[in-house]
């Protein structure tokens, strides 16, 4: 993984409230009514950890293949036993454990493709999955070279739309029914990104039979 210094940056503002966190407040009121006490959450991408503020009830896990996103998240939250963090690359395999919440926030578009990565995301869902991503009508997979001149001839940036239908098939498939919800930080407008036109939106899906193995 290549951290662009910038883009550390704007996660240690978010981690110490110095900008403000623009999902995690909309997120948080989509999922009010499934939030009960002693429930777990998952954030696959959790970069330095910030949305387990949002969570302060949840027992947390952030999950992510960037060493230093983590080191950066466990000194900030070294004094609550409520938040740990794990390095775990989600394009291999699910979580071990399924928790009742995943969060998933800006991370399909960057894989390769929607599957594994979505896959094995549902698979570590123990009730409700809440993804906020890039979406349209038809898949359209786009790269871009890294934003780095050092790796720009060796490794390649996805910002990839998916299409409705296949996000929903693959939902239904694992036993999960969902609902699109417009993202309010971007109103659901498309937005020009990285030479092409990508629009987010929120997925929230419920697992039709919740009462399966969702320890923490």
């Amino acid at each position: 993984m290549v951290t662009a210094t910038d883009y550390l940056d704007l996660l240690i503002q978010r981690l110490n409230d110095e900008i403000p966190l623009t999902w995690i407040a909309p997120a948080r009121q989509i999922l009010e009514p499934d939030i009960q006490p002693q429930m777990s959450l998952l954030d696959v991408g959790c970069a330095t950890g910030y949305a387990a503020k949002a969570f302060p009830e949840l027992d947390y896990l952030g999950v992510d293949v960037e060493e230093k996103y983590l080191e950066i998240a466990r000194i900030h939250f070294a004094k609550n036993n409520r938040v740990n963090f794990l390095s775990h690359d989600v394009l291999r395999e699910p979580i071990d454990n399924r928790r009742d919440i995943v969060i998933l926030n800006a991370v399909l578009e960057h894989c390769s493709t929607l599957n594994p990565a979505f896959e094995n995301v549902i698979a570590s869902t123990g009730k409700v999955l809440l993804i906020r991503t890039f979406l349209g009508e038809s898949q359209q997979i786009h790269t871009v070279p890294s934003p780095k001149p050092a790796f720009a001839d060796k490794v390649r940036k996805f910002s990839n739309q998916y299409a409705f239908m296949d996000v929903f098939r693959t939902l239904e498939r694992h036993g999960f029914e969902g609902t699109v919800i417009r993202d309010r930080y971007t109103d659901s407008l498309p937005r020009y990104v990285d030479g092409s036109m990508r629009t987010f939106y929120f997925v929230k899906a419920t697992r039709r039979d919740s009462t399966g193995d969702n320890r923490s």
